[in-house]
């Protein structure tokens, strides 16, 4: 081969190189505007809920697992923040059905007492949970593949790597976090930040509080600061 030749081979590897890195971005990112779209349709999903149905509805984000599901509560809700208290990993720091703190009190005067969450799972006229609802990966179509068993980390897309609300006083980057609408058309300011496995590409939702409407911002979004009207005890207005 002379030497004009072995650039022209050289060169057409580094075209094809280049447009498999492309390649493998704009699937990365195509990815990640459809999680986005997930995240923004359960937002309305779930504003419309807690406004026609008068019951307080929450998005879990499960950001060990990489899902995301939505709930709605059975009873009324006390939204807290309490930067002092040590929580187990597995408690909900925000939701509390105050009926069953109350409860919890006269049972234990010294124990804890914020009684059991109050959310369940959104139910079907049968009484059984709406699959759609259940915890998924995103975007939905990639969650949908798994018929059975418990979602796997390692084989999500998309990661939830951040999540920002004002009822916690750090954003959330591991663990289950929530975002809530209440009856009365009042929703959380939220942002939540997902990625591909890599990680190096990040899109951001933000959650408009009173609308529920969401934005995507094709990068990590930071806001200078989220509204929280005094969170340390907003009651369901409902």
């Amino acid at each position: 081969m002379t030497l004009v030749e072995i650039l022209i081979v050289v060169a057409i590897l580094a075209v094809v190189a280049t447009g498999i890195t492309l390649g493998f971005s704009a699937l990365h990112r195509t990815k990640l505007r459809s999680a986005a779209m997930d995240i923004v349709a359960a937002s309305r999903f779930a504003y419309h809920r807690a406004v026609t149905r008068g019951k307080t509805v929450r998005i879990v984000f499960d950001l060990d697992a990489h899902t995301m599901a939505i709930e709605e509560a059975h009873g009324h809700i006390t939204l807290s923040a309490d930067e002092d208290r040590e929580l187990d990993e597995d408690e909900d720091t925000a939701a509390v059905d105050p009926w069953e703190a109350a409860r919890a009190r006269l049972d234990d005067a010294y124990g804890a007492n914020l009684g059991r969450p109050a959310f369940e799972p959104i139910r079907g006229s049968n009484g059984e949970p709406i699959r759609r609802y259940r915890p998924h990966q995103l975007p939905v179509s990639e969650g949908r593949r798994a018929r059975s068993g418990e979602p796997d980390p390692a084989r999500a897309a998309v990661h939830i790597v951040r999540l920002s609300t004002p009822h916690e006083p750090e954003p959330r980057e591991q663990g289950r976090g929530y975002v809530y609408y209440f009856p009365g058309g009042r929703t959380e300011h939220a942002v939540v930040q997902i990625a591909d496995r890599s990680r190096e590409t990040v899109y951001s939702v933000e959650i408009h509080p009173l609308t529920g409407h969401a934005k995507v911002y094709p990068y990590a979004f930071e806001p200078e600061e989220l509204l929280d009207e005094d969170l340390s005890e907003v009651r369901d207005p409902g």
